[in-house]
């Protein structure tokens, strides 16, 4: 054997022996895997296990959740339900009012109000409701009575007739004109105000006229009232004359009896009456006085409207005053204490109405004279 081939066979057993050790390690690492396998397939189960857990107290919590929601809403609606469970009306005259109804009927609407009595008091062959309130007439929101071609005085009479075939029906009954609009600052519904507690013991709730100007317009526009004639009467806020001594009721059905003589007994002094405060009203010379700052409880009340509408409204007469010239002079100079006088105005209802003036004129130049 010569000296290469010695030298040759050591790196042959060497190159066996690398095999043999990659080999074995092979071996001992593919060992390792299988004897580790069960911890592993343990340790994958329990975490895939703890998963599982972890989403069906997710899944069990979410459920909770909205069950709790569903119960709360429920809750809530009972609730509400119950608050708005009572029944309210309002009656009013409806004579010449189409140009208001709609205004009038969609106001009350969005307050709660669940029907509104009209009864069309107009002359056989003047307007209608049905030009302009059909759909809540087809409805049944709107329900009117035919007392149309009545010419006597039918203002208390109209009250007392709804009033006693309603009271049944209803448990508070509104007498509120067209022209008139409740506001009761921080109740978006008429329910929950008659809720409150504070009214449980009162048959009838009382609440004043805050009376609005002409605005000093002369003429009618489409505009809704609120908008045209926001100023307010010069003594409302202190509430001297005619605001503070006129008011309108809220009364509360099945609770007076059907022998009263009309309207005017349903506002009598044996009839328990509360403020909007819910305080009893105090008696004074046969009227309801209250001591209001005129912010949060009242109706709106749109008198005269503009001069050419007063003209109107004086020319139709109306339920509480006829055509009388005499009580037509009593509405001007009401018109008058509550209206800023001018000669334009003085003029335009005197051509309109052929009633004499002369007495405004006077006092006007004497008001003018002291300035």
């Amino acid at each position: 054997m010569n000296e290469n081939n010695l030298l040759k066979k050591p790196q042959i057993l060497n190159n066996f022996q690398s095999k043999n050790i990659h080999n074995l390690k092979k071996n001992l690492f593919m060992k390792n895997i299988k004897k580790n396998y069960k911890i592993i397939l343990i340790i994958f189960y329990l975490f895939l296990i703890l998963l599982i857990i972890l989403f069906c107290f997710k899944l069990n919590y979410l459920n909770i959740y909205i069950n709790e929601n569903k119960k709360k809403k429920i809750t809530e609606n009972l609730e509400n339900k119950n608050k708005n469970i009572i029944k309210i009306c309002i009656c009013t005259p409806g004579k010449r009012e189409n140009r208001y109804v709609n205004e009038f009927v969609q106001f009350y609407k969005k307050y709660g109000i669940d029907q509104i009595i009209i009864y069309d008091n107009n002359d056989i062959n003047e307007e209608s409701f049905e030009e302009i309130i059909k759909n809540d007439i087809d409805k049944g929101f709107v329900k009117i009575m035919n007392w149309r071609g009545i010419k006597k005085n039918t203002g208390f009479i109209i009250r007392e007739d709804c009033y006693l075939k309603n009271k049944n029906k209803f448990d508070w009954l509104l007498f509120f004109d067209i022209d008139e609009y409740i506001h009761l600052n921080n109740y978006s519904n008429i329910k929950e105000f008659l809720n409150e507690e504070k009214f449980k013991n009162c048959l009838k709730i009382n609440l004043n006229w805050v009376i609005h100007t002409d605005n000093n317009l002369f003429y009618y526009d489409n505009r809704t009232l609120y908008e045209r004639f926001p100023e307010l009467e010069p003594n409302v806020r202190n509430a001297k004359h005619i605001t503070k001594v006129r008011y309108k009721s809220i009364l509360r059905g099945e609770n007076i009896k059907e022998n009263k003589r009309n309207y005017e007994d349903l506002i009598s002094t044996d009839i328990k009456g509360c403020n909007g405060d819910g305080s009893e009203s105090d008696l004074i010379n046969n009227k309801y006085m209250r001591d209001f700052d005129f912010k949060n409880l009242y109706i709106d009340h749109y008198y005269s409207k503009s001069v050419e509408e007063f003209v109107e409204k004086i020319n139709k007469g109306d339920n509480y005053f006829g055509n009388k010239t005499s009580l037509k002079k009593y509405r001007i100079r009401r018109y008058f204490k509550i209206n800023k006088i001018t000669i334009e105005k003085i003029n335009f209802i005197e051509n309109y109405t052929g009633i004499d003036l002369s007495e405004f004129k006077k006092k006007l130049i004497i008001n003018d004279k002291n300035n």
